[in-house]
C-alpha cells in the first residue's frame, strides 16, 4: 500500500511541476512582436550626390512591424520649388551616398506640400537594410528630377 501512495504522490508531483512549466506563463511569450519607429527629416542639402537649394522639408514618422515585415509610414512635405512629381525609399546606402530605388512611394498629392501615408511589405534583405539605417526617402520635382528633398529613415526599437 505505502508504494501505491509513493507512486501516486509522484505522479501529483510531477503533473504538478509540469502544469506550472507551461509555456504560455513564459514572459518571453506575452511579448508583443517587435515593433520600430521610423523617423527622418529631409532637406535639400541632404540629396546626394548633389546638395539641392531649396526651401523644401519632411518629416517621416511610421512604424516597422517585423512579425509581419510590414512597413506603415506617413510623410508630411512643404515648401518644394513646384509639385512634387515622385517619391521613393532608396537603398542600401549611407548619407553620403546615393542608391538605387527600393519601393515607389504611391498615392502623393501634386502639390508644393501635402501628406502621403503607405503600406508595404518588405522583404529579408530590405528589412536589414532598413533598421541597419541605409534607406532613405526623396521626392523629386520638375526643378530637381533627381530629387528636391533627401531624408534617412531611422529605425529605433519601440
Amino acid at each position: 500500500m505505502r508504494r501505491y501512495f509513493f507512486k501516486a504522490l509522484v505522479v501529483l508531483f510531477t503533473a504538478t511541476i509540469w502544469v506550472s512549466c507551461d509555456k504560455d506563463d513564459n514572459n518571453d511569450d506575452n511579448q508583443t512582436e517587435d515593433t520600430f519607429k521610423l523617423s527622418g527629416t529631409a532637406s535639400g542639402t541632404n540629396e546626394r550626390p548633389d546638395p539641392v537649394t531649396s526651401d523644401g522639408t519632411a518629416t517621416i514618422t511610421g512604424t516597422y512591424h517585423k512579425e509581419n515585415k510590414m512597413l506603415d509610414y506617413t510623410i508630411t512635405f512643404a515648401n518644394l520649388s513646384v509639385a512634387a512629381s515622385n517619391m521613393h525609399f532608396h537603398g542600401p546606402a549611407t548619407t553620403d551616398e546615393a542608391a538605387g530605388v527600393q519601393v515607389a512611394i504611391t498615392g502623393f498629392p501634386t502639390a508644393t506640400s501635402g501628406t502621403v501615408s503607405g503600406m508595404e511589405t518588405l522583404d529579408a534583405a530590405k528589412e536589414a537594410d532598413l533598421l541597419a539605417g541605409k534607406w532613405y526617402y526623396n521626392i523629386h520635382t520638375s526643378n530637381h528630377p533627381g530629387g528636391e528633398i533627401r531624408g534617412q529613415v531611422l529605425a529605433t526599437h519601440d
